[in-house]
């Protein structure tokens, strides 16, 4: 029987005050492909995952989870989202106007 479990950083952008962040959450997870049926996948598997804000401070995070655990059937993945949503897009299930490119964030 296959364990069928990850270690896996959700990348996602925000934007306080008209500047653009990255965030990172973290969690140990089964059947992660889960993630890519829907955005209510992706939000109830990372709702409740610690967050941080440098990719460094993510990774560490996710090495020492894997101690935790032990090793992991897929090892470690890295997801985005596919159309670059918030975290507060996948949370309310919204999409906000951000215009053809980056050009509104000083």
């Amino acid at each position: 029987m296959s364990a069928d479990d990850s270690i896996a950083i959700f990348c996602s952008t925000v934007y306080p005050e008209s500047k653009r962040f990255q965030e990172f959450r973290v969690i140990w997870a089964q059947a992660i492909e889960n993630v890519y049926h829907s955005d209510e996948y992706l939000f109830n598997y990372f709702k409740n995952a610690p967050v941080f804000d440098t990719y460094q401070s993510a990774l560490l995070y996710a090495n020492q989870l894997e101690q935790t655990k032990g090793p992991t059937e897929t090892g470690l993945i890295i997801i985005t989202h596919p159309e670059n949503k918030t975290w507060d897009e996948i949370k309310l299930n919204k999409t906000y106007p951000r215009g053809n490119d980056d050009t509104h964030i000083q």
